[in-house]
């Protein structure tokens, strides 16, 4: 869960409560000591208590990371934010670029339009990705999906008559 220290041998426990994680003779300055091994050889992961919680990140950075600020992957990489509709629509293309399957969909992630002075990003703008392949963009909300054309064609939603309520299609 550090990056600076992602291995841990032993960890030191005392009264229920995790004292420190690192090699046993780093630890073992915290006093006397029995040795444990129920765990040898596993994963401890530390318990989370939070009521709202994203923990879907980690598997987000599977997709193409679209947001405005600079973020750190799980590997330590940082992807600086993208501060323009172009900068998504550049960044999206060059991942396009590297699919070897001409019709597999690309997806991105953590888009806010809020930053882009009131302009949102739409369809059109998603085309310029592709417009053989479906283009989806997850705001960071995780409430909005932004498609391209051809996700939409896909769907269904471009036939004509086809007026779906709270779905802008026009732009």
């Amino acid at each position: 869960m550090n990056p600076a220290r992602p291995h841990a041998t032993h960890v030191a426990v005392r009264d229920g409560r995790i004292l420190g994680a690192g090699a046993l003779e780093e630890l073992a300055g915290w006093g006397a000591y029995r040795l444990d091994r129920r765990f040898a050889g596993k994963v401890l992961m530390p318990g989370l208590v939070e009521g709202h919680s994203h923990v879907m990140e980690g598997s987000l950075w599977a997709y193409v990371y679209c947001g405005f600020f600079d973020r750190m992957d799980p590997e330590g990489r940082v992807w600086a934010g993208l501060k323009s509709i172009d900068a998504v629509v550049e960044r999206l293309a060059e991942a396009a670029a590297a699919l070897e399957d001409p019709a597999a969909p690309l997806a991105g992630w953590s888009l806010d339009a809020i930053y882009y002075g009131g302009r949102r990003v739409n369809r059109h703008d998603l085309d310029r990705v592709s417009t053989g392949r479906a283009v989806g963009v997850l705001n960071a909300s995780g409430h909005i999906l932004n498609v391209n054309t051809k996700a939409l064609e896909l769907a269904g939603m471009m036939r004509t008559g086809v007026h779906p309520p709270g779905i802008p299609l026009g732009l």
